[in-house]
């Protein structure tokens, strides 16, 4: 049976420590995609429909991520041609997902997403202090909107690390963070 509404899990509000300690992370991280469990280190940079199931059965997606060492919240699609609620409900919904698995023992870090630094200011309340964030490289048919957003996001979060997701492309936005740079897809060693 298909399950509407929201998740009664993501009814309530979770408490959001927003300073993440991870001492262990390095640029030699392997990670994989969402669905393609072949690390111990997970992202959501892929298609949405590949982990809408995290929103929707929360608890079985809770199972998936507990012993792995490190996941990357959902980072559910935004659009420049969409309604804002719609944006402010995929950016709420990452924040939540985020939120939960934190509290239940998750090590997770926000994935941050943003359509222009209007937008961001307007839901300024979905863009919490955290020392830790991962974003994804822009794509070029919207580089400079990726960058007047990346650089409003940088100011406003002050994030002390930033994980950069895809090419290096954009990494050099985060003047004042930590930067560690990492691959979409994993490049998975060959055993004879």
């Amino acid at each position: 049976m298909r399950q509407n509404g929201i998740p009664p899990v993501f009814r309530q509000s979770w408490p959001m420590n927003t300073t993440l300690n991870y001492p262990d992370l390095k640029d030699s991280l392997l990670w994989s995609p969402w669905g393609v469990f072949v690390s111990e280190h997970i992202h959501c940079y892929t298609d949405d429909y590949r982990f809408e199931s995290i929103w929707r059965k929360p608890e079985l997606s809770l199972k998936r991520v507990l012993d792995l060492n490190l996941v990357i919240a959902p980072d559910y699609s935004v659009y420049l041609d969409a309604p804002a609620i719609v944006n402010r409900w995929q950016l709420y919904r990452s924040l939540a997902v985020f939120s939960y698995w934190q509290n239940m023992g998750v090590r997770v870090v926000p994935s941050i997403s943003w359509i222009s630094p209007e937008q961001i200011r307007q839901d300024r309340d979905l863009y919490p202090g955290f020392s830790v964030i991962a974003v994804r490289c822009p794509n070029r048919k919207y580089l400079d909107t990726w960058y007047s957003g990346a650089e409003t996001v940088r100011d406003l979060v002050k994030p002390e690390t930033v994980l950069h997701f895809g090419t290096t492309l954009g990494s050099e936005i985060w003047t004042d963070s930590q930067v560690y740079h990492f691959n979409l897809r994993p490049t998975i060693p060959r055993t004879n």
